[in-house]
């Protein structure tokens, strides 16, 4: 199901973030992006991929878009590697400025990476939620992990 999530990181100058048109929700991101990229070595490679269609556990390499038959399902399908369309990377100077593009184009869900780990924005609940910025990072960590629990069923992941 296409459930449409943006992926971003922050910066020093603000925030960079990619598309990804499906299995956006946290469920199925979450346990992806907190097992497989917490290093900001693999986050920055992930988004030199460019948008995705698919995210996956592995960056992996170059495969066919078009024909299921020769993707490999633990890799990330790229638009730009796996497809030849132009690469796809939005810059926001503000989180509020990231909210606002990833709501725009029909984003459900927005990762966002910082101190090492990942948060999540449901886009669907507005007007008066309160912005990842005005959490503390014990905060942001307790929430991050309360949402990986919930994805896992357990409290397991990290052994």
């Amino acid at each position: 199901m296409s459930t449409r999530s943006y992926i971003a990181k922050k910066t020093n100058a603000g925030y960079v973030a990619i598309y990804c048109h499906f299995d956006g929700y946290p469920s199925h991101h979450m346990p992806i992006l907190q097992g497989h990229y917490l290093d900001e070595a693999k986050v920055n490679e992930l988004l030199d991929l460019g948008s995705l269609s698919v995210l996956a556990p592995e960056i992996g390499s170059e495969h066919n878009f078009d024909h299921h038959s020769t993707t490999h399902p633990e890799w990330c399908l790229s638009y730009h590697r796996d497809r030849g369309e132009n690469f796809s990377l939005h810059q926001a100077d503000s989180l509020q400025s990231l909210i606002k593009h990833a709501d725009e184009n029909w984003g459900e869900y927005l990762y966002v990476y910082e101190n090492g780990y990942w948060m999540v924005h449901n886009m669907r609940i507005l007007p008066d939620e309160v912005f990842l910025e005005q959490y503390s990072n014990e905060a942001k960590y307790k929430i991050a992990q309360s949402l990986l629990v919930a994805a896992l069923g357990s409290e397991d992941f990290g052994k």
